[in-house]
């Protein structure tokens, strides 16, 4: 098995042109093929983080709905 991935590396960088890229802080050395792969992967981690955080404001909604129902009674009793 690493006999085989030495040969495909060398075929690769003898007949199609090695790219390097900087993306999220590390060097990726790839064909263009594998950096649009590590692009997309950034990506989808980036849509990852935002889907955690929106989870998180999510968790927060009841909290905050007992908050403005309290706020709303202490504004009422200091208004009557």
């Amino acid at each position: 098995m690493k006999l085989g991935a030495n040969d495909v590396l060398r075929q690769a960088t003898q007949e199609e042109e090695l790219h390097v890229k900087d993306l999220r802080g590390e060097l990726f050395v790839a064909n263009r093929r594998g950096l649009r792969l590590a692009e997309n992967v950034g990506v989808v981690e980036q849509q990852f983080a935002r889907i955690i955080s929106l989870q998180q404001q999510i968790a927060e909604i009841p909290l905050l709905k007992i908050k403005i129902g309290s706020l709303k009674d202490r504004v009422s009793s200091l208004t009557c």
